[in-house]
């Protein structure tokens, strides 16, 4: 289908609205809030990592941001070799000839 001008892109792509509008509405104050820690760790980023409780906050954090990553990358892979089988099972090679 062809896109209309009046179609949003997050409509468009269907892309889930409320990951932006919580990105809007707190993304001041995080930048805000990340120059003062910053700024407190006197500039070095392991300062983010200086006790336990911070590690294990953002190893979980990264966790729940590559589960949605490594499901999508997965479900392409098995997806790519559903094709692969099918197209070599009606008899054409997906294999360049040389």
């Amino acid at each position: 289908p062809v896109p209309r001008a009046h179609d949003g892109v997050a409509e468009r792509e269907k892309l889930p609205l409320a990951p932006l509008v919580v990105a809007l509405v707190l993304g001041d104050s995080m930048e805000r809030e990340l120059r003062k820690a910053l700024i407190a760790g006197g500039g070095n980023p392991l300062y983010f990592f200086s006790s336990w409780l911070a590690i294990v906050v953002l190893a979980l954090a990264a966790v729940l941001v590559l589960i949605p990553l490594a499901r999508t990358v997965l479900a392409r892979r098995a997806a790519g070799r559903l094709l692969a089988v099918a197209t070599t099972e009606e008899g054409v090679s997906t294999s360049p000839e040389l």
